[in-house]
């Protein structure tokens, strides 16, 4: 029954701990545990608690991606009636500032945005045609991104 308490003990201790703070009290009441066993099994049973205890605690580590590169990889054109929409299609890299994941592979994460960034009005526009010359939107037809 001792231990059933410990273990419930600890668990509750954990969930509304930080997770630093979490782990650092599943070690002392599983230290407190294991000075009072004389034999094996008892230490086996304390070592049971505290990792009960650290599956309630919070994840140490809470990922914090930050944007560092986009690079434009497609632009193309889309025409209504009235007017049309020119767009953007950028592949966007992210950093986890944090570097939660065990391999450096999981510290980026990439995805491929698309954004109108303009648009032309006037029956038939097309926004592919740079019109006005030098100041008109311009097209390579790209619709995703090839990463």
């Amino acid at each position: 029954m001792r231990k059933l308490a410990i273990v419930i003990v600890a668990v509750l201790a954990c969930g509304t701990a930080l997770a630093d703070e979490c782990t650092q009290s599943c070690d002392d009441q599983y230290d407190a545990c294991g000075y009072g066993c004389a034999v094996y099994a008892c230490i086996q049973e304390c070592q049971y608690a505290r990792d009960q205890c650290y599956q309630a605690c919070p994840p140490a580590c809470t990922p914090n991606f930050q944007e560092i590169s986009r690079e434009v990889q497609g632009t193309y054109g889309e025409g209504y009636y009235f007017y049309c929409e020119h767009h953007r299609v950028e592949w966007v890299t992210q950093y986890d500032v944090n570097q939660c994941a065990a391999s450096s592979s999981g510290w980026y994460q990439y995805y491929c945005h698309d954004e109108t960034d303009g648009y032309k009005f006037g029956g038939g526009s097309d926004c592919c045609d740079d019109n006005p010359p030098g100041y008109g939107f311009t097209c390579n037809h790209y619709h995703h991104c090839t990463g």
